[in-house]
């Protein structure tokens, strides 16, 4: 057998040498031309695609093996072997081979397909139910696209294009939506829905020790972890002076009981109640000494109590 290996002149001899009974043979030459092969390419009309398609390998071939070489004109353009859409309408490839040293040129085959407007998709996840107070936080919400995002906001809410705000209580509702351009159709918009509810207040109160009676008043301590001012009520010998001050006005029993109601945006807090003492403080009587004459008759002496009470 003879294989052939490329193209040009082919030189083929034989010869037999001959044995013991023989002679050998008379050496006989024969020459032909090897001459390149024709190709051909085959070249599916691709599938008409949308601006959004993933790049797709074109799926031409030449009969030789080697590799074809393409040519795009229209909305795309070659990333390797990878056709990427670039916008929308009428996309030709011509699919070439040039041959080489033993392959003649194929001829160029072309294909036609179109590039429609790509379907866009929002991704938007369910938003949970949210409390008044809670951090601001991103849209778990994206499109298919590089568009931006519209939204509509109904509800205690405000949107900067990044944060989500809350401003009050009640039902929310968002609406994502894209309108699309020139390569691109509009999204169908999707609704995300959610409530705001109040936020628990808690009143922090320290207890409060018995204590001497003393004019002079003193702070009760309460916070709560909201804005709003606490309201107190008292029972027994105090009042309150001033926000946030408690003044003794005798000894015994005393009760605080702190609140606070809420508002549009706040729970009630759970009432704080503290109990304690008021008892009686001690005095002491300073007496200056002094030298009286005899006879001085009824004079005045220098006593003075530490609680500003009448000395007798």
């Amino acid at each position: 057998r003879l294989w052939i290996t490329g193209t040009g002149p082919v030189t083929v001899t034989a010869t037999q040498p001959g044995n013991e009974n023989y002679h050998p043979s008379p050496t006989a030459s024969r020459s032909f031309a090897v001459a390149k092969a024709s190709q051909a390419i085959g070249f599916e009309k691709p599938a008409d695609r949308t601006y959004l398609d993933a790049p797709a390998e074109l799926p031409a071939t030449a009969s030789s093996g080697l590799p074809v070489s393409y040519a795009v004109s229209g909305p795309a353009r070659l990333d390797g072997l990878k056709l990427v859409p670039t916008g929308v309408g009428t996309v030709t490839v011509a699919a070439t081979q040039a041959g080489n040293e033993n392959f003649l040129p194929a001829e160029a085959v072309t294909r036609s397909f179109s590039i429609a407007k790509g379907n866009q998709v929002i991704l938007f996840e369910e938003i949970p139910v949210k409390t008044y107070g809670d951090a601001p936080f991103l849209l778990p919400v994206r499109v298919n696209s590089t568009l931006s995002l519209t939204f509509t906001l109904t509800g205690p809410i405000t949107f900067d294009g990044t944060t989500l705000r809350l401003t009050g209580t009640g039902p929310a509702s968002i609406t994502a939506s894209q309108p699309g351009d020139d390569n691109h159709l509009p999204a169908p918009p999707v609704t995300r829905t959610f409530t705001v509810r109040k936020r628990a207040q808690i009143i922090t109160f320290p207890e409060i020790a018995h204590r001497a009676y003393s004019p002079t008043p003193f702070a009760l301590g309460a916070a709560v972890n909201s804005p709003l001012p606490l309201r107190y009520e008292v029972s027994g010998p105090a009042t309150l002076d001033g926000p946030g001050n408690l003044r003794l006005t005798g000894v015994g029993e005393i009760t605080v009981t702190a609140t606070q109601p809420g508002d549009t945006n706040h729970l009630p807090a759970p009432p704080v109640v503290r109990k304690f003492s008021a008892e009686k403080a001690p005095q002491t009587i300073s007496l200056a000494g002094t030298t009286l004459p005899f006879g001085a008759g009824s004079v005045a002496l220098p006593a003075a109590s530490s609680a500003s009470l009448p000395v007798r």
